[in-house]
């Protein structure tokens, strides 16, 4: 019974490191960032990042300063804008 526990969080290991190989930045498919969109109101950078990449299904716009996961996902996006709603930083598939 512990050889199979060992075997099974080395499988899992194995399995968490291809994950996070196949959903690096090279795996991800379409245009990856946006920097002519800082300035912009942050619905506005929305439609044009829905527009430009087909693979990203998820944007989300979030006040700068909030905190969020660190996972890494090739379909989407985070919108980073301040309290008036204006981006703030360069959206990139994340």
């Amino acid at each position: 019974m512990y050889f199979t526990s060992i075997v099974q969080i080395i499988f899992l290991k194995i399995l968490n490191n291809l994950f996070q190989f196949l959903c690096s930045v090279d795996a991800c498919k379409g245009k990856q960032s946006w920097p002519g969109l800082v300035g912009y109101k942050g619905k506005d950078a929305a439609h044009i990042i829905g527009d430009e990449n087909q693979w990203v299904v998820i944007i989300v716009i979030i006040v700068i300063g909030t905190n969020v996961s660190d996972d890494f996902r090739c379909d989407r996006v985070r919108i980073w804008v301040n309290e008036s709603g204006v981006v703030v930083q360069v959206p990139q598939v994340g």
